[in-house]
């Protein structure tokens, strides 16, 4: 069991969910910052790529499970 603390992983699936078409307006709805707050794909990759890890069960580790259900969900429909 993957306890999503790899921002690398998360960049890996923002840019295939980009590739499916995903929209900053669908990533901000799962960010915990919520989509009044203008949260972009790109604005977490780069945030992914100035950090080593997420903690475990942190917020970022949470999102990055959401990520990866969203590409799930695209993959299968």
């Amino acid at each position: 069991m993957t306890d999503y603390s790899d921002p690398k992983r998360s960049v890996e699936l923002l840019k295939q969910l980009r590739a499916y078409g995903y929209s900053d307006q669908e990533f901000a709805r799962l960010h915990h910052f919520g989509s009044a707050t203008n949260q972009t794909i790109q604005s977490h990759i780069d945030y992914c790529s100035r950090v080593r890890s997420f903690r475990p069960g942190s917020n970022n580790s949470y999102l990055q499970a959401k990520l990866e259900q969203e590409l799930q969900q695209l993959k299968t429909n």
